[in-house]
């Protein structure tokens, strides 16, 4: 496995894209003019670690935001529609977490995808609600020299 960002970000929505059933746009990039509800996948300001092992064969873990925003003048509404989305388990073929984890290696594009949490955000300016979802990817380096 190569270290391609651009397949890992493509990947890693494309399997979101692939589970939830829901109504979602789901962007591997950051994508401005899409309408909620959508989930795009950023990277963290923590991005990518090179040197988890260092050496040729390595590994590198690279730390992804997913961002999930749903938008509606009814926040009781919202609120329904981001725990519909972030609920985990049998049964809710929604939920972001579970679309994550079904494969965890993003159709071995990957070693591993782990979600670790949900972070509740509120975007005043646009009264999006907006939930961030960190995931951590773990790449094997072949060939690399970090």
């Amino acid at each position: 496995m190569s270290l391609d960002l651009a397949v890992i970000h493509e990947a890693l929505a494309a399997q979101i894209r692939g589970f939830v059933s829901r109504d979602i746009n789901v962007a591997a990039f950051p994508y401005a003019g899409k309408p909620a509800p959508y989930v795009e996948v950023w990277p963290d300001p923590e991005w990518i670690a090179y040197g988890g092992t260092m050496g040729p064969n390595g590994l590198a873990d690279i730390q992804v935001v997913l961002r999930l925003a749903v938008s509606t003048a009814n926040p009781e509404t919202a609120f329904r529609q981001v725990t519909d989305f972030c609920s985990v388990g049998t049964g809710n073929p929604s939920s972001i977490p579970d679309a994550v984890m079904a494969d965890r290696t993003l159709g071995g594009s990957v070693s591993d995808a782990v979600v670790l949490f949900a972070r509740w955000l509120t975007d005043e300016e646009s009264a999006a609600q907006v939930v961030e979802i960190p995931v951590v990817i773990r790449v094997p380096k072949e060939g690399a020299q970090v």
